[in-house]
């Protein structure tokens, strides 16, 4: 199994207890699993796995906070990428935006 793969479950187990809790709890929680993460894959070149999980943590965070308000989807519209990105869970963000433009 890989590393991205393991990651994720750790993560989708968060959002899966965690479901009725407010989004910023959830980030909490998640932000250590994504740092220690990011710690350890920095070495290399990770930008594309480092893309993929950023966006999965994306969509889940709007499915998270789309279900917390009794709507449908999954709020491509009603949230913007800065919004969403603003939330706290930037280790993995900042790394991959600094990783892709030193390159």
């Amino acid at each position: 199994m890989s590393a991205r793969t393991k990651v994720i479950r750790k993560m989708k187990n968060v959002f899966k207890i965690n479901c009725s809790r407010n989004i910023l709890d959830v980030i909490d929680q998640i932000n250590p699993i994504i740092q220690g993460w990011v710690n350890y894959f920095r070495f290399g070149n990770s930008t594309r796995c480092f893309s993929y999980v950023k966006d999965w943590i994306n969509t889940k965070v709007r499915k998270h906070m789309q279900r917390a308000s009794k709507r449908k989807g999954i709020g491509w519209k009603r949230w913007s990428k800065d919004f969403i990105q603003n939330l706290d869970y930037s280790p993995i963000t900042k790394f991959v935006y600094l990783e892709s433009h030193t390159v």
